[in-house]
């Protein structure tokens, strides 16, 4: 959950609701299907991180790779490569970084995210 959000929205969150997160996750998962997403995010090199599962992608689906300046799980220059992979560049029609939030973009920065996903669908 830390990494999930930037530290400014975990700042204003407080620990109350911190607290909150932590114990739903933890009642609603098993250990070992969180050790298995911690593993999935920190494992450069195995075969099931995104970037990897996105290089066996052939789809000529249009793709838009947006992520928070913050992110700590998928970083921006992580997202770009995924980008790149999917779309074969990291132009602004297919990649953005919004600012001020991390990996929880769409509820961190809803709006812009809203907004970025209505044009590109437009």
């Amino acid at each position: 959950i830390l990494a999930t959000y930037s530290e400014q929205a975990l700042s204003s969150a407080g620990y109350e609701r911190l607290q909150t997160w932590v114990e739903i996750v933890c009642e609603n998962n098993t250990e070992e299907g969180l050790r298995a997403i911690l593993d999935q995010t920190h494992d450069v090199d195995g075969e099931w991180t995104p970037l990897t599962m996105a290089a066996r992608i052939s789809s000529k689906t249009r793709v838009k790779v947006v992520v928070g300046f913050d992110d700590k799980i998928s970083p921006p220059h992580q997202a770009e490569r995924l980008a790149v992979i999917l779309n074969g560049s990291a132009e602004s029609n297919n990649f953005k970084v919004l600012k001020n939030c991390g990996h929880a973009a769409p509820m961190e920065a809803a709006r812009a995210w809203r907004q970025d996903v209505l044009e590109f669908f437009a």
